[in-house]
């Protein structure tokens, strides 16, 4: 039978849903990438100081890459692929908590940043406006209800990434197909004899080299050693020098 992949976000199919998330990364890398030419926060996650801003922006370019291998990997149901696509969910993930620690730390001296000596010694544009808009607070909870929202979807993106890469590594990519006639893929995958199965066909090619022709015993013996009469079907002419079959595979 075959095994069911389950749908994440309640409704979308598993791999459908990899290949959508590869979708949104690689966009999410173009912006970032935008962000660190423009020098704008605004562009990247995180980023109130330079460094931060730095550091964001160039993991996050990184996903112009690895989301292009994610929608790959989805597509052609390559664990490769996959296995790329989740160690860099991980390390963007990674990046984020890093870099949302190190914010807030910057973020605390807001309310005095125009009267301190470190804003003369190390200047932050982003941390002068908002300290001189009077929204240091605003932005404190603006950043940490984003990033906790971020994180929770991360975290949970990165469970089915990886359930999708235990499947794809467990199961031989000759072996899978999804149903369905386009790319749309389903909740599962059926082995290819499990879907001729189920639609009743028989088998259209013959088990062994000399079945299907006149007197060929068509369907009548399995793969494997053949006895001398079953090559060319009992001819004597076909038999005498009593030559093994061979067994033809499909794919």
């Amino acid at each position: 039978m075959g095994e069911n992949l389950g749908r994440c976000c309640i409704c979308v199919p598993t791999r459908l849903g990899v290949f959508m998330l590869g979708i949104f990364i690689f966009l999410s890398g173009l912006v970032c990438l935008i962000g660190l030419f423009l020098q704008d926060v605004r562009f990247i996650s995180g980023g109130y100081s330079h460094a931060t801003m730095i550091v964001s922006g160039i993991v996050g370019s990184l996903g112009m890459i690895f989301g292009f291998l994610g929608c790959l990997g989805a597509h052609d149901n390559s664990a490769r692929y996959i296995l790329a696509f989740l160690a860099y969910y991980g390390l963007r993930t990674a990046t984020n908590v890093a870099v949302f620690t190190a914010d807030m730390i910057t973020l605390a001296k807001c309310e005095t940043w125009l009267q301190s000596s470190e804003s003369e010694q190390n200047w932050n544009p982003t941390l002068e406006t908002i300290s001189a808009q009077g929204l240091c607070q605003w932005t404190r909870y603006c950043y940490v209800t984003a990033f906790t929202v971020d994180f929770l979807l991360s975290a949970y993106f990165i469970l089915i990434i990886l359930k999708y890469y235990q499947f794809l590594n467990s199961k031989p990519a000759s072996l899978l197909r999804f149903p369905g006639d386009s790319f749309v893929p389903g909740a599962g995958y059926k082995s290819f004899e499990e879907e001729a199965d189920g639609r009743g066909e028989k088998e259209p090619f013959p088990r062994y080299a000399g079945g299907g022709v006149d007197g060929g015993g068509r369907g009548t013996i399995d793969y494997g050693p053949q006895p001398p009469n079953a090559y060319g079907g009992g001819d004597a002419a076909a038999t005498s020098g009593q030559l093994p079959a061979q067994s033809v595979e499909y794919y």
